[in-house]
């Protein structure tokens, strides 16, 4: 695991030294090793960069960037290849020998071998850059699921690629500006959506996207088309294949556990199939997660790590920030953050049950959907009556939410119930995906936008944001491969069983977890309600006494009715004000 960092360029300038900077900006993604190097001819220069966290090799032969034996070949690589010994021994029978234990080297060989079709083999979370000195060519790319980041900042005449958004800013060779669709995103989803970013001049890598460079830094790009593989054979063997391959590690793995059905189903596969005891488990030391992650921890023996947790850590945010890629507004990623710090301690390789929300229809709004799509003329008749005789206003919250968010269009729906904790609401609905034919069909392409937008612009970025701040490593087993495949196998009724998550719920309580499936969703992150009703935290809405760059997005005066009507108990504003609160730091670190 690894924090990568490439300069192209036709220009004659040195690039040695914004190099340098870039390196530093990020390297706390790799502070085993820092090293560079400089390709020069006369059409191009090509300065590439890797900070090293050691996870499978801590042998020094395996530092990045690494050089073919021949020379001709450079690869900088951030992820693990989970089947690289496979692809290792595919590679020895074909005569090649290896210096390293690492999985890096038999990458560079790999695709020494086979170029970038070579990728469709990999098993595993990447973002790399693969340099031929022979063709002239740099080729780039990103795991199919968009677990590793990648971004991209293009000129005319320079390309800078990075694993972080904070190490372009600080190279100093571009001259960065506010998108400002991303900042409309921002308060209506709280992320951006796609492959764009905060800044106009900065791009994501998609998922799965290879990108090549010529020396006139032309570009030509296509999409990893996976293999055709032998089809695994069922879900647990699936799920238990993946946690086996990610957990084995030279160091000691650990786990996010919260006690709800993701992580508690890794924890008790890992109890009950490999035999594991003593498992170093972490969660918060405050909320519903403490007591439930306590008693899987107890019921599957693992050592549990309770994270003290205190309105306190608050104070701690700018410096979260400070190496923040993009505003997300996710407290999740905070916490995750406070979490990774104390898990450093013992182990740089933490398991996360990331995904499995989005490939088995786990979140509350698919479960909402779902009954929308099942009584679409239903549930518009009781808008329309409820809302013409004013009894909406008298529901619960949860009614009206759901109600505020029905429209007779699934599409216009499902982006309603995206929005439900937005600042702002967008109103140009997009297409989302294909009209299917049924109703209901219309639930599968949610889960399918969700795992190509929320999953990558959220869950999978601030996992990997706030762990690396701290140099760990997150492997995620839902979204290995053969896991992904049986998912996508399930007709969406067997995924909504049971409120959703149906196929993982059923093996959890095989292993003994009735309980925890049968546990209402709560998402993951911090009290943030009781806290912003503290006086303790008042300090933190200080610039409303000031300037600040936010109100160019967000008038003071709607800011402060927001945070009024919280603080006073009228409203829930906590995850408005968490979007905020974000967005100002970022915007007030930028300047």
């Amino acid at each position: 695991m690894c924090g990568i960092n490439i300069i192209i360029s036709t220009r004659s300038q040195p690039i040695k030294e914004p190099l340098q900077a870039m390196q530093k900006a990020n390297q706390f993604r790799g502070p085993d090793a820092s090293e560079i190097l400089i390709q020069q001819n006369d059409n191009w220069q090509i300065g590439v960069g890797v900070n090293r966290l050691q996870v499978i090799d801590n042998d020094t032969h395996s530092n990045q960037p690494m050089v073919s034996d021949c020379g001709n070949y450079i690869l900088a690589f951030n992820g693990e290849v989970y089947n690289y010994q496979d692809l290792k021994n595919q590679l020895i029978n074909k005569g090649y020998q290896f210096k390293t234990r690492s999985d890096t080297e038999v990458v560079l060989y790999w695709l020494k071998e086979f170029g970038a079709e070579g990728l469709t083999d990999f098993k595993g979370m990447f973002a790399l850059a693969f340099i031929n000195l022979v063709k002239n060519e740099v080729f780039i790319s990103r795991d199919k699921q968009g677990i590793k980041p990648l971004f991209i900042c293009q000129t005319n005449d320079q390309v800078l690629i990075s694993s972080s958004i904070r190490a372009i800013e600080v190279g100093g060779l571009v001259k960065l500006s506010v998108r400002e669709s991303a900042v409309d995103d921002y308060l209506a989803y709280r992320h951006v959506m796609g492959t764009k970013t905060f800044y106009s001049e900065i791009e994501a890598l998609e998922p799965g996207e290879v990108k090549i460079y010529n020396s006139r830094l032309q570009t030509e790009s296509s999409i990893i088309n996976l293999l055709e593989r032998e089809k695994p054979d069922d879900l647990k063997t699936s799920l238990i294949d993946a946690t086996t391959l990610m957990f084995e590690a030279p160091t000691p793995s650990g786990l996010l556990l919260s006690g709800g059905v993701d992580s508690t189903l890794l924890l008790a596969i890992l109890r009950q199939e490999l035999g594991v005891r003593g498992l170093n488990t972490y969660t918060l030391g405050i909320g519903e997660d403490q007591k439930w992650a306590k008693r899987a921890a107890q019921q599957y023996d693992s050592n549990h790590i309770e994270v003290p947790t205190t309105i306190d850590d608050l104070q701690k945010l700018p410096e979260f920030l400070e190496n923040t890629d993009q505003p997300i507004a996710d407290s999740g990623a905070f916490a995750t953050w406070l979490i990774s710090e104390e898990a450093a301690k013992n182990s740089n390789v933490l398991l996360s049950g990331a995904g499995a929300d989005e490939l088995f229809g786990g979140y509350n709004r698919h479960r909402a959907y779902y009954y929308y799509l099942k009584n679409h003329s239903k549930t518009i008749r009781a808008k329309n009556i409820l809302g013409n005789t004013g009894l909406n206003a008298i529901m619960p919250k949860s009614i009206q939410q759901f109600l505020d968010g029905v429209d007779y269009d699934p599409m216009i729906t499902y982006q309603k119930f995206l929005q439900n904790y937005g600042i702002k609401q967008k109103e140009d609905f997009d297409e989302l995906w294909k009209k299917p034919e049924s109703l209901v069909d219309n639930l599968e392409s949610a889960l399918e936008f969700d795992l190509n937008n929320y999953l990558v612009g959220d869950v999978l970025a601030i996992t990997d944001n706030a762990t690396m701040q701290n140099s760990v490593e997150t492997r995620v087993p839902y979204l290995f491969d053969d896991v992904i495949a049986q998912a996508k196998e399930l007709p969406i009724s067997e995924k909504m069983k049971s409120g959703g998550k149906g196929p993982l719920k059923e093996i959890l309580t095989a292993y003994g977890g009735e309980k925890y499936a049968k546990r209402k969703k709560h998402g993951f992150g911090l009290p943030l309600g009781n806290w912003f009703r503290n006086k303790a935290t008042f300090w933190l809405w200080e610039f409303l006494q000031s300037d600040s760059p936010i109100f160019a997005y967000i008038s003071k005066s709607d800011i402060a009715q927001i945070l009024r009507q919280h603080q006073q108990g009228k409203k829930d504003n906590s995850m408005q004000l968490w979007s905020i609160l974000v967005l100002q730091n970022w915007l007030s670190r930028t300047d």
